[in-house]
């Protein structure tokens, strides 16, 4: 009877033991893996990596830097997540892997050379995904002084939910700039200019 109660103590000590280690293990493992993974998603919310890719630098130097977003009248600058990456924890983590991945499948094997990319269409999905929250952290007064009164009513309308317009319907030439039509002249812009 000694003899297995000996077994069973040394079978228990064991067990704590490895239980420890495991456990210990995986708090240090978890514990990684939440830093790195918010390291990641701080370094690709920065537009030094957003404009890493030469696709991206082309619609930088023909709308963006000429927006009023690049340097606002309030000497605010948007960065490139204020507006393409919708507020939230789970909404941006949805959009950076949604667009992240299928940013990195265009860059690596799909069509990456800007003069060859339809920026029509690119423009049209690139306004679909701007939520209008994403413009609403920094538009906070809608109907601030100055404003026309048509700009007003269309405001106050938005305001109590009556119509279908989203902001960047109205507000399409002040996200990238009166020269964002040079992106979508024609399919082909490489020789355009």
């Amino acid at each position: 009877m000694r003899t297995l109660s000996a077994v069973f103590k040394h079978v228990k000590r064991l067990a704590t033991g490895r239980l420890m280690v495991a456990l210990s293990l995986g708090i240090v493992l978890g514990a990684s893996f939440v830093g790195i993974s918010v390291y990641a998603v701080h370094e690709t919310s920065q537009d030094a990596f957003c404009l890493s890719c030469h696709e991206m630098t082309y619609v930088e130097h023909r709308g963006w830097i000429h927006s009023s977003h690049r340097y606002g009248t309030l000497g605010v600058r948007a960065q490139c997540q204020d507006c393409h990456i919708p507020p939230g924890f789970w909404p941006t983590m949805w959009t950076k892997i949604r667009d992240g991945s299928k940013d990195v499948y265009v860059h690596t094997f799909g069509q990456a050379d800007p003069a060859k990319m339809d920026w029509r269409h690119l423009r049209h999905v690139a306004r679909r995904k701007v939520s209008d929250s994403a413009c609403r952290r920094c538009h906070t007064n809608l109907v601030a002084r100055g404003l026309g009164l048509q700009a007003i009513m269309a405001h106050r309308q938005y305001l109590r939910g009556l119509g279908k317009k989203r902001c960047v319907d109205c507000h399409n030439n002040d996200v990238r700039g009166a020269s964002d039509p040079a992106l979508v002249q024609t399919k082909n812009i490489g020789g355009s200019r």
